[in-house]
């Protein structure tokens, strides 16, 4: 069609359209009654809320098609069409004010001639939305002008080679088909349609093609707000909080995934029960928290019911920037300590050391490092329930470090003599030996101190 051709046929369409307004508006409040040829009884068309298509195709032969009422501003009733966010169902009604309405609805077209993709039930048109296929955003399917019976049915997308109910289809020279085959979808990224639907019979009557989109200078299509529902969080292994504290805590995780490119989470569920018996949320039912972070921390210290020894499962449900939810995730166990990890603690002396000096570390004095068994009280350390490892390093004038080397490991006490002037770093790690967790599973903590050395003493030679 030609720019001329297009604005005057525009300027019809618009004035019947506005015609028709004023007529409707004299014979209907909230509905339109149409008479469907198939069952030849009166209905009522009402779109639901929700509908989430909008914008107009075109037809050469019978003008625009509304999809939405919301962008009809003529219209006196709502009307819509939708596609369903997890499925790729369409439902609803279109409107032409030429030849009425297309219906997106078994109940209303009974079944397509062919290629049916509900299969006899359920939808007759559908968008694919599984990104991983090849044909990823394809609508396939069918929808129905109700007026023409079953001279209305519209197909989109058809496949050189697949059976094809209607006479070649004209003009080639208005579509990049390839041969009979062409295509209708919507961009998943932007959620606009692209492509072509087709009307045509045996005798050669019909609408011949619809398009779904046109570019500039006259641009207009179809737009719709499909959010997918996010993927099904895949929860992480719980790990302890700051183990070597007396106060238990598990951060639980859980990674966000969406199909819709760039969507982010806005909140999270998480519930918690004992892995053996109860309900979920018997032990933490966190309600939706706005959100996201992807991880929770079930801890004491924020006055949750955790305890030692005990065995938990937690499952995770999120929500995406739009709102849609994902569903609870698989469950997850996690077990927590036996008991409480030990708690290290040294002395050295002299405090103020110089280089060459000895200075003797030790946790068997004054200050003594500490272990916990099942009851969860404190006990000091000897050289039956615990194992020690010292560690040491310096940083010399020039910024090099020196490891210490040559301790022996398993004391309660050691001796080091640092050579010169320094910044010393001492560690002890301190392991329950009690046998309630026996290696690699054994509880260990660490303590730390860094202070610095003096300079060597002078040594003094007498003399007479």
């Amino acid at each position: 069609m030609k720019k001329n051709e297009f604005i005057c046929f525009y300027k019809k369409i618009n004035f019947i359209k506005s015609f028709c307004a004023s007529a409707l508006i004299l014979i209907i409040s909230a509905f339109f009654v149409f008479i469907d040829n198939s069952q030849n009884a009166l209905k009522f068309v009402q779109a639901g809320d929700g509908d989430n298509v909008r914008g107009y195709a075109w037809s050469s032969n019978i003008g625009w098609i509304s999809f939405n009422s919301l962008d009809d501003l003529g219209s006196m009733v709502d009307y819509g069409v939708s596609v369903d966010p997890d499925s790729g169902n369409f439902s609803g009604y279109a409107w032409s004010s030429n030849i009425g309405w297309i219906s997106f609805n078994r109940s209303d077209t009974n079944n397509p001639p062919l290629a049916d993709p509900g299969n006899g039930s359920g939808p007759i048109a559908i968008v694919n939305l599984d990104n991983a296929s090849s044909t990823f955003g394809q609508i396939t399917g069918w929808a129905k002008i109700l007026s023409l019976g079953d001279d209305g049915w519209i197909r989109f997308s058809y496949s050189e080679g697949a059976p094809h109910p209607f006479p070649i289809p004209f003009p080639f020279s208005e579509v990049d088909a390839g041969g009979l085959a062409y295509d209708a979808g919507i961009d998943m990224n932007t959620g606009d349609f692209f492509g072509w639907a087709w009307n045509g019979n045996d005798d050669g009557t019909g609408i011949g093609w619809i398009s779904l989109s046109g570019e500039a200078p006259h641009p207009y299509g179809l737009h719709a707000d499909i959010n997918r529902a996010p993927n099904l969080p895949v929860l992480g292994s719980a790990s302890l909080i700051a183990k070597c504290t007396n106060i238990l805590g598990e951060q639980l995780t859980w990674s966000f995934s969406d199909p819709d490119a760039g969507d982010t989470q806005s909140a999270y569920y998480i519930q918690i029960k004992l892995l053996a018996s109860g309900n979920w949320g018997d032990v933490l039912d966190s309600g939706w928290q706005n959100s996201n972070q992807n991880y929770f921390n079930f801890s004491q210290a924020l006055g949750h019911n955790i305890s030692y020894n005990a065995d938990y499962e937690y499952r995770v449900n999120v929500k995406d920037n739009f709102g849609s939810e994902s569903g609870w995730s698989s469950p997850t166990s996690f077990s927590t300590p036996d008991y409480r990890y030990p708690r290290a603690y040294f002395n050295w002396s002299p405090v103020n050391p110089s280089a060459g000096q000895e200075i003797v570390f030790s946790t068997a004095d004054a200050v003594k490092s500490q272990y916990y068994s099942s009851d969860n009280t404190p006990k000091d350390c000897d050289d039956i329930n615990c194992s020690y490892q010292w560690l040491f390093s310096y940083i010399d004038g020039g910024g090099t470090v020196h490891v210490v080397s040559g301790l022996t490991d398993n004391s309660a006490s050691t001796t080091v003599i640092f050579p010169q002037k320094a910044n010393v770093t001492a560690v002890l790690n301190v392991t329950d030996n009690n046998g309630f967790a026996p290696p690699p599973n054994q509880y260990t903590c660490s303590t730390s101190t860094v202070f610095g050395l003096k300079s060597k003493l002078p040594t003094w030679i007498e003399t007479k």
